[in-house]
């Protein structure tokens, strides 16, 4: 006897047994047999109407080799009811031929058949893809069966909303059933990932064989959270310059545009950072707007900017509180910016210099009477305000000042006035012009000029004192290193040491009345002297406040030479 399966039994699959005579070679007549199955009752099995049991008579399948099969479709242990085939069978085959010469032979065997209760359903889920809307992403539910069953198992995937169950078919999603032995499996193809398609999924595997009354049913369910599609998201600034000063207006606009997918309420959430801290200016005003269905705009508005900075837009988007099978989604874009320190423009001041502003000379009118005067200006675009300030040897002047300003504000004028100057207003006067941003302490813009205003002195002494000297001229060449007070006069005073030895002055010179000039060279000639004689002189330099001499220096004329005729 043979059993197919040859291993362990279980009820409600299909069972053969298979009896197989062979005989001896040295039968070389005609033959023919007949076999009989034998219960564990003692009784004759015969084929079942309901097709449960089937006997298979025995056939010759080879020379001397005869075949009969015993079929249980499918076999039972008995419980629920049902019939029981547990027990030892017996297979008798009866040979015989046709010659009456022969007698019949006849033979059995008998095996004992012991037959399992069948196993739970084994249920298993799987899945590949990506669950990212848009995307392809299966669902596999595999289910596995003892080998032979006679029925394979109905295997349903069912979708659960808040109230129902609904069949896939209805829902337009497709469904591949693939049976490979004892293994079913349907696989729900989403191919896109949509947003209707989150939610529980239950797998249904159930079987039913009326001839065993032998059931069984498992389900497992699968939850499906998708996730929302990548999104846009851009920052763009925005100014009214060439270039982003301090203290001048700045949008950041943060653009979001999300996936055209996204077909559902969504909730999106914005967070603006500069250097990863929160920002709580109160020159900054934030805006969030919705534009159309999928595109947001946020914006920060700086009234003016102050500082720099990384400036980071983060922006969270997540589904309806009450949706828990879509996760959320995080996307940022960052920005540098960068300001430069505010412009000062057409920064004058007036004056230049001036060398002693007192009433002791007569002729240093008007300028005992004295207007110092500094302008300067801003771009219109920078908010923060523009500072003119007067300072007398480092302190600032509060006195005196008439502040004029032009142009929205844009240029400030100061004006420092003196109707009498006397020794304590010299010094350097400083002009300032400065954009102070509150908010910062690294940035400010300033421009400052210098007026350096001294006592009245008398002149300089000359030096590098030269002379080019003839029989009768001598060219004297000095340089004045500086000028001490307008105006100065520069003239030589000599005397001869044998002739002409009364004292003279030569043609005064005027000296420059450009205050900053230095190193200036003067030439003065002498003309009319004595053949071959010496004589001393001084270079002196004049002011109303006093004069100053050379030493004596010494030169002496070429004698004349004389022709005679003969």
């Amino acid at each position: 006897l043979v059993l197919s399966p040859n291993d362990t039994i279980y009820e409600s699959t299909s069972l053969n047994i298979t009896c197989i005579a062979t005989l001896p070679s040295v039968v070389n007549t005609p033959v023919s047999a007949m076999a009989s199955w034998i219960n564990p009752s003692n009784e004759n099995i015969t084929s079942t109407n309901d097709g449960r049991v089937t006997v298979l008579q025995a056939e010759m399948i080879s020379n001397n080799i005869f075949e009969s099969t015993l079929i249980f479709f499918p076999v039972d242990n008995g419980d629920e009811g049902s019939s029981d085939d547990q027990g030892e069978y017996t297979c008798e085959m009866n040979i015989s031929s046709t010659d009456n010469l022969i007698l019949n032979g006849v033979n059995n065997i008998t095996e004992e058949i012991t037959v399992e209760e069948l196993p739970p359903l084994e249920l298993n889920i799987s899945t590949s893809g990506y669950t990212e809307v848009g995307q392809s992403f299966n669902i596999t539910c595999s289910v596995r069966v003892v080998e032979g069953l006679v029925e394979q198992p109905n295997v349903t995937w069912m979708k659960m909303d808040d109230v129902s169950m609904g069949d896939l078919d209805e829902l337009n999603i497709t469904t591949i059933t693939v049976i490979d032995g004892p293994v079913t499996k349907v696989t729900i193809v989403l191919d896109p990932v949509l947003f209707e398609h989150r939610g529980v999924y239950i797998c249904m595997a159930e079987f039913n064989i009326s001839l065993t009354n032998d059931a069984d049913s498992n389900s497992q369910e699968y939850i499906l959270i998708v996730d929302f599609p990548p999104f846009k998201i851009d920052i763009t600034q925005n100014y009214l310059l060439d270039a982003l000063y301090a203290g001048t207006p700045l949008t950041l606009t943060c653009n979001i545009t999300l996936d055209d997918l996204v077909d559902i309420p969504v909730i999106v959430t914005k967070q603006w950072t500069r250097d990863l801290m929160n920002i709580t200016e109160p020159n900054i005003t934030e805006t969030f707007i919705q534009t159309d269905t999928n595109h947001y705009i946020t914006t920060l508005d700086f009234y003016p900017v102050y500082n720099n900075g990384e400036y980071k837009c983060t922006v969270l988007v997540t589904a309806n509180t009450d949706d828990n099978y879509t996760a959320s989604i995080i996307n940022d874009a960052s920005t540098d910016v960068v300001v430069e320190d505010p412009e000062i423009i057409n920064f004058t001041s007036s004056p230049d210099s001036f060398m002693g502003l007192e009433t002791l000379c007569s002729d240093s009118l008007p300028y005992s009477k004295l207007i110092l005067t500094c302008t300067a200006g801003k771009l219109q675009q920078v908010i923060p305000e523009l500072e003119v300030i007067w300072q007398h040897n480092g302190t600032e002047i509060s006195n005196n000042i008439q502040t004029s300003v032009l142009n929205d504000d844009t240029y400030k004028t100061n004006t420092l006035n003196f109707t009498k100057f006397v020794p304590e207003d010299s010094g350097n006067y400083t002009c300032i012009a400065r954009i102070v941003i509150p908010e910062s302490t690294t940035i400010q813009s300033s421009k400052e000029s210098l007026i350096t205003i001294i006592a009245a002195r008398p002149p300089l002494t000359p030096v590098n004192v030269t002379k080019i000297v003839t029989s009768t001229t001598a060219i004297i060449t000095f340089i004045v290193p500086a000028i001490a007070y307008t105006p100065e006069e520069h003239y030589i005073q000599y005397i001869g040491l044998q002739l002409q030895n009364e004292q003279k002055i030569s043609s005064k010179i005027v000296g420059q009345n450009i205050l900053s000039t230095i190193n200036v060279e003067y030439s003065v000639t002498l003309g009319g002297l004595e053949e071959d004689n010496t004589y001393n002189f001084n270079v002196v330099s004049v002011n109303c406040i006093g004069s100053v001499t050379t030493s004596t220096m010494r030169f002496t004329t070429l004698p004349s030479f004389k022709i005679f005729f003969i």
